[in-house]
């Protein structure tokens, strides 16, 4: 676990900010997320339009989370496992 001070958070949103979800899906490799088994390994290939869909809905979701958490002036914290 991590804590992200308030002015790191500011630049995880501002960068977040600047990836918006269709240069996301520019950047979108299936096969490389399957190679590196990125979690949730085995489904890149399912539907990969609708996995990229999902995968947005969740990305927006955490620019949201940085943006309003920035805009309070919050730490994060930060857990990957």
């Amino acid at each position: 676990v991590r804590v992200l001070a308030p002015a790191d958070v500011r630049v995880v949103a501002a960068l977040l900010a600047a990836l918006p979800s269709q240069r996301l899906r520019d950047r979108y490799r299936p096969d490389e997320l399957e190679a590196h088994e990125i979690y949730p390994s085995g489904i890149w290939h399912d539907d990969e339009e609708a996995t990229f869909r999902w995968l947005a809905l969740h990305y927006e979701a955490l620019r949201t989370f940085y943006r309003q958490a920035s805009a309070r002036g919050d730490a994060v914290l930060l857990a990957i496992t």
